[in-house]
């Protein structure tokens, strides 16, 4: 499968999984290797529980945004540079946080990608919501699809 291929036939939900899926599995398969390594069992359940513990921790790292973004980009062109221009004050967070609103996706499914609380990424939508000037009544996804 090709990148063109992805891209032609990928939701956005599909793309973050994929290289979400890819770092995750990345990080699994360094640990795997210092468990099957492990001498005694101690050593073992410490390596799990390091293990536990970064993927508790992960959300996506830098290099997995970025892939996320670029891909996005590619589909939507425009999308980033309409953002900036109606909230040029948007910090990176909140911009990712845009373009997965503007895929349609939940807060509750937001928050399991971003490794977030749904109750941190609502608040993250409020200060959008402000920084964009809209009314409570704006439906934010919808308002963000006209960048798309």
């Amino acid at each position: 499968i090709t990148a063109i291929e992805i891209l032609n036939t990928a939701t956005i939900l599909d793309i973050t999984t994929f290289i979400l899926d890819g770092k995750i599995k990345a990080l699994g398969g360094e640990y795997l290797e210092k468990i099957r390594s492990c001498r005694s069992p101690e050593e073992k359940d410490l390596m799990l529980q390091n293990l536990e513990k970064s993927l508790a921790q992960f959300d996506g790292n830098v290099n997995g945004w970025q892939d996320f973004r670029f891909y996005f980009e590619q589909i939507h062109k425009d999308f980033y540079t309409q953002l900036t221009s109606h909230a040029p004050d948007m910090s990176p967070v909140e911009q990712r946080l845009c373009a997965l609103l503007a895929s349609n996706l939940t807060p509750k499914e937001i928050a399991e990608i971003t490794n977030r609380s749904p109750r941190t990424v609502e608040t993250m939508i409020y200060r959008i919501r402000k920084k964009l000037g809209l009314a409570s009544d704006v439906k934010i996804p919808l308002y963000l699809q006209k960048f798309l």
